[in-house]
């Protein structure tokens, strides 16, 4: 299998890089369709010539100004099934599998303008304080919180219920316009249209997940800045 490693701040300029980034959307399992993926490649080539900003704590941009979110999962992404293949230490349960934890984390750290929700059933579970310390620092600190719970009284009305709590959280931070993208073992958490880098659960998020992350946060550079009033 192709590891590719997209680095935003260097130039696709010759053949063998563009080759490279069109091999690795045929060896996906097709995460996204043919059309949307021939924009992915190309947008992915000129955002190969941007810069992403730094910056040293946790700032969102102000209102007027669209933002990138990341929708997390955790079972089955950072915990994969694969685990469970053999018994496992009471001090194992809260961790998440290092390799997976690291493709992530790398993927995130070529783009520090992007910001992550946690949309897994773990938050019922486990508190965010006790969550952040599963990651490095560095991201952790870009982990802004929860999606919320819905009103058990209004489950019924939704199909899909973990997008209704991204598309809630995304209301009550007056953030409907901002560009997202889920990262989930199960498609069907999610409507047909929406954006979703799909892991397989027994693996986790892999080398192909993490590249399928990397072309799309890639291809959103060189779309043009969503600003309103």
């Amino acid at each position: 299998m192709l590891v590719l490693h997209l680095k935003p701040h260097q130039s696709h300029r010759d053949g063998d890089e563009s080759q490279k980034l069109l091999l690795a959307l045929l060896i996906l399992p097709n995460p996204f369709p043919p059309k949307r993926a021939f924009n992915i490649f190309s947008c992915a080539i000129l955002a190969g010539k941007s810069v992403s900003p730094s910056f040293d704590q946790l700032h969102l941009p102000t209102n007027g100004i669209t933002k990138m979110w990341i929708f997390l999962d955790i079972d089955g992404v950072l915990v994969p099934e694969k685990k469970f293949d053999r018994p496992i230490e009471e001090s194992e349960i809260l961790s998440f599998d290092r390799t997976c934890l690291h493709n992530f984390e790398n993927v995130l750290r070529e783009h520090p303008d992007v910001f992550v929700v946690i949309s897994s059933s773990w938050r019922e579970l486990f508190s965010l304080d006790a969550i952040l310390p599963l990651f490095s620092p560095d991201i952790a600190k870009r982990i802004v919180g929860f999606t919320p719970f819905l009103d058990p009284k209004h489950l019924h009305q939704f199909q899909y219920i973990r997008y209704q709590e991204v598309l809630a959280f995304l209301q009550q931070h007056n953030a409907l316009r901002d560009r997202w993208v889920a990262v989930d073992d199960i498609q069907e958490h999610y409507p047909p249209d929406a954006t979703v880098v799909v892991t397989d659960a027994y693996s986790g998020f892999d080398e192909s997940a993490a590249i399928a992350l990397e072309l799309y946060l890639l291809s959103e550079k060189c779309q043009p800045p969503n600003t309103y009033p």
